[in-house]
């Protein structure tokens, strides 16, 4: 049986798409006929859970709707072959860690062997907050199927060795093969159903959504499973720990299993979402790990400063050409006061690495400056009129180096002035610059960076002056 819809008015008949079979309708034109629409955003078409993942926006008591910014937490390219020790701690019994293939591998030496482990962790912990959602993304793989007496875990909290994590939010691969999404509340868990594993061998985006008491669990962008705090009793939060440190985590059981198994990390990406936290940029890039006083990945990790640990520097005369005091981004040189008058002595040198497919090229961006020195050794000659310079942006050592259509000359900032007397005693002091730059200096990958400085005054015969230089600023 079929029915007819006719307008009241007239004769005029509804139409049906035939594709569809849906009704087709049309807004009113007119103002004085228009009705009432809500508005709905759908985050997840339920195509796993079976119920679409449906939430209303927030509109303010002043009829405005309610946004917000997303704010990056960290992040990491594993396309470098030596661990990053500023940001990651590995541990590991028997099974191994490698970084190559644009990966980082946990048991990269396919052990098989029981009761064996290792992990990956971030130092830097990530609080939990009650009015946003901590979000996880990971692009990775593992090497082979599920295997029965192997288990691999991913997310924030606290791993383990042999174990599971004894808190956090996280994917568990378990020993019986089950992958799942796990709320760990001090040893207290919930678990979601049994969730599809990512197909072996092929890279697969996992993300975990941490908000208050709720975490979510999506894989290749479908929400695969969700938990609720309340599950557990007497939790307010999704762990008891509330905050944690990025890991990943893999184990043989007592019993070995059939197979080795891998994780492979590709990249890794956390992000605050629902909370404008006003952060300054360069306070975000330096919580990445991205100060730029730390070595990046694939490149000497560690101080970018020339500061050894109880070991003064050695004096040397400078140059215009060579770093001949030493190398780094600031730190301690010793200058030996006998540089020609008129010439430009280089005191630090530091060049931003080119980088390589293994090393990213980082723009290197300098914030501030404060450079101090004093009379080490008694000084003869002079008297000295110092001109003290910042020499940025040239791509060779040498401040000879010429503009070309391959090649750049520094550029050159004007620091300040100092005087020191022909007789000057130790621990007088000479330079004391503090500088803010209000417009960074940008050094580009393969660009140097360089105190500088010009005798304008008397040439010294001895002497020793003791130059302490830092820099402020941060990577991109």
């Amino acid at each position: 049986m079929s029915i007819s819809l006719i307008s009241g008015s007239g004769s005029t008949v509804a139409n049906v798409d035939p594709t569809s079979n849906g009704l087709i309708v049309q807004d009113p034109k007119t103002a004085t006929q228009a009705g009432f629409s809500g508005m709905v955003a759908i985050r997840d078409q339920g195509s796993v859970t079976g119920t679409p993942n449906i939430g209303l926006p927030d509109i303010t008591n002043n009829r405005r709707l309610r946004v917000s910014l997303d704010t990056p937490v960290f992040q990491d390219q594993f396309n470098y072959t030596a661990q990053n020790t500023n940001n990651w701690s590995v541990g590991n019994s028997t099974m191994t860690t490698a970084y190559t293939g644009g990966a980082m591998i946990l048991n990269s030496g396919s052990s098989v062997a029981a009761s064996v482990w290792n992990y990956a962790k971030t130092y830097r912990s990530f609080p939990l907050y009650t009015a946003g959602e901590l979000v996880l993304e990971v692009r990775c793989m593992l090497s082979a199927a599920a295997q029965v007496n192997n288990a691999c875990y991913m997310g924030i909290g606290i791993p383990g060795t042999t174990a599971a994590p004894t808190d956090g939010v996280y994917f568990q691969l378990d020993t019986t093969g089950t992958l799942r999404g796990v709320m760990n509340w001090n040893g207290t868990i919930t678990e979601t159903s049994p969730l599809t594993a990512p197909s072996p061998g092929v890279s697969a985006d996992m993300m975990i959504v941490i908000d208050d008491g709720v975490a979510e669990f999506w894989i290749n962008g479908i929400l695969q499973g969700s938990l609720n705090s309340s599950l557990l009793a007497g939790a307010a939060t999704p762990s008891y720990n509330a905050a944690g440190q990025v890991f990943f985590q893999i184990y043989n059981a007592a019993s070995a299993p059939a197979f080795a198994q891998q994780i492979k990390v590709q990249n890794v990406q956390v992000t605050l979402y629902g909370l404008n936290t006003s952060k300054p940029w360069p306070h975000i890039k330096g919580g990445e790990g991205l100060n730029a006083l730390v070595g990046q990945n694939g490149g000497t990790m560690g101080s970018t400063e020339l500061y050894a640990n109880s070991t003064n520097p050695t004096a040397a005369l400078p140059t215009n050409t060579t770093a001949a005091l030493g190398s780094g981004l600031g730190g301690n040189f010793w200058e030996t006061a006998t540089l020609a008058v008129n010439t430009d002595g280089i005191i630090s040198s530091y060049q931003n690495p080119a980088g390589s497919i293994s090393q990213t090229p980082r723009n290197l961006y300098i914030t501030g400056l404060r450079w101090f020195s004093m009379v080490q050794t008694v000084l003869a000659g002079g008297p000295f009129v110092y001109e003290c310079g910042l020499a940025f942006g040239h791509t060779a050592v040498s401040l000879a180096t010429t503009e070309a259509a391959t090649t750049k000359a520094p550029r050159k900032f004007a620091v300040g002035l100092y005087t020191l007397a022909a007789t000057a005693a130790v621990g007088t002091p000479g330079a004391a610059f503090v500088h803010n730059f209000a417009t960074p200096i940008l050094v580009q990958p393969g660009e140097f960076i360089q105190t500088i400085v010009r005798n304008i005054g008397t040439i010294g015969t001895s002497g020793t002056i003791a130059h302490h230089i830092g820099f402020e600023g941060y990577w991109e």
